[in-house]
């Protein structure tokens, strides 16, 4: 827009950040790739304005009053980078160091690992894990979707492409407690253990762990760090590089790979603490979040009152 010479242009530009104006651009939109709105009916839009050296008090007030909540906005967004930061530090600490900071250690053979607990052991991944590949006759069984931080969903509930029974004949049949990886997304922790029956891609792997000592919920917390999610980007093969392209973490460049664990009942007090310990970070985000809401609430009605009239002049500029 260029503003007319009795519109002072950051007066101009809080008018259009006003709900009101904002909600009925965004009704207008047309488009279903790039919505957008016609020029003909923003311009059509009524904005109210005082002389222009009120303009210039207003947008002055709003200057310096949105520069203050952006400041706390930001500060709140820098504390949620740090929560996950620290959230994802302490799992991948808890899962290749243990509970306990004093335990006795000693080099795990791997660079990657660096030192491990004493008393844990650090097999190849082939005495953890058993490959498993049975395929449906009927594809009537609910098929399953990997989906980053929602795990294992019904694929109809999360993409726009439905398939029927016929669509997924011959895809893998998974049951509750195996892991499931996709092959080209290991590197993105794009990994999950079922807690249903289902059918998952052919493209994904599908593993039980060898026996009753070995928990799968710990690996696959240890699965789902940074760490070895360098690990697998590192061990895959294919063309291009990250999630561009065509990596693979193939069966047996899986398990090829030392794995550190401990006992089971260490495996399961790890689970339950890293458990206890993101139940309440992820408490803390939903209040940071709140806020942040609240202080975006905020400043859009400070600036629909600041642009209406409904602030007095005097309380600008005191």
């Amino acid at each position: 827009m260029r503003p007319a010479e009795v519109l002072h242009p950051p007066f101009l530009l809080y008018s259009v950040l006003v709900p009101d104006f904002v909600g009925a651009v965004n009704a207008s939109t047309f488009g279903a790739k790039m919505p957008r709105a016609s020029w003909d009916f923003i311009g059509s839009l009524a904005i109210g304005f005082p002389k222009i050296e009120t303009q210039a008090i207003i947008a002055s007030y709003l200057d310096r009053e949105t520069a203050r909540i952006d400041g706390l906005i930001a500060e709140k967004e820098r504390m949620l980078a740090l929560l996950e930061e620290k959230r994802a530090a302490l799992i991948s600490r808890v899962v290749t160091r243990g509970l306990d900071p004093n335990a006795p250690l000693k080099p795990s053979g791997q660079e990657w690992l660096g030192e491990i607990p004493a008393h844990w052991e650090e097999p190849r991944a082939k005495g953890l894990f058993r490959e498993v590949d049975r395929r449906t006759e009927t594809g009537e069984e609910t098929l399953l979707s990997l989906r980053m931080g929602k795990g294992l969903v019904p694929h109809n509930e999360v993409s726009e492409k439905l398939l029927e029974a016929s669509d997924v004949t011959g895809f893998k049949k998974i049951e509750p407690g195996q892991m499931v990886i996709n092959r080209m997304r290991a590197a993105s922790g794009l990994i999950a253990v079922a807690t249903e029956p289902g059918l998952v891609s052919p493209d994904y792997a599908v593993f039980d762990v060898a026996d009753h000592k070995l928990s799968i919920e710990y690996f696959l917390e240890l699965f789902k760090t940074s760490l070895l999610q360098a690990v697998f980007r590192s061990s895959s093969k294919g063309l291009g590089t990250g999630e561009q392209g065509f990596l693979h973490l193939y069966t047996d460049a899986f398990l090829s790979l030392h794995f550190p664990y401990p006992p089971i009942d260490e495996q399961h007090a790890i689970v339950a603490f890293i458990q206890q310990e993101r139940s309440e970070m992820l408490h803390m985000e939903s209040l940071l979040l709140r806020s942040i809401d609240l202080a975006k609430e905020r400043r859009a009605a400070l600036i629909t009152a600041a642009v209406t009239g409904q602030i007095p002049l005097e309380e600008m500029t005191g």
